[in-house]
């Protein structure tokens, strides 16, 4: 009886600790200078702040699920959650990458889940007009 209880308790533990939750933020920051126009394109959601800074920054958080920290360092590292950023000579387009679309599995083919929650936060000079962020002139 014993032994199936040490057993059990190491069994346990063991699917405990593989399908454990790995957490990581990362932050991004982008400059503003120069830029009238932002356009923010992102396949998932985020949530739009307003802050009294003079740049961008992104706040993406990461729960990583049923894979090995590792695998998550690697993704970070290869730029899986990194944005994009495309500018012209006033506008600023801020997107997703398009590779947290493809699934990631483990050496024993077990699917990687994760949780992506972005927050923007933006200037607060620069107010929602269409689909756009515009500064706004002082008067």
């Amino acid at each position: 009886m014993r032994y199936l209880l040490t057993i059990g308790v190491f069994l346990l533990f063991y699917i405990s600790a593989a399908t454990a939750q790995i957490e990581r933020s990362i932050f991004e920051a982008f400059d503003l200078e120069e830029i009238s126009q932002i356009q923010i394109t992102f396949s998932d959601s985020v949530k739009i702040e307003f802050w009294p800074g003079d740049n961008i920054l992104v706040e993406s958080n990461i729960a990583f699920y049923n894979g090995t920290k590792n695998i998550f360092e690697q993704l970070i590292k290869d730029g899986r959650y990194a944005l994009v950023e495309q500018r012209t000579s006033s506008s600023l387009t801020l997107s997703d990458n398009g590779k947290t679309v493809k699934k990631i599995a483990d050496k024993n083919g077990l699917i990687c889940d994760e949780t992506i929650e972005r927050t923007i936060y933006i200037p607060e000079d620069y107010a929602l007009s269409g689909t756009s962020y515009l500064k706004v002139e002082e008067e």
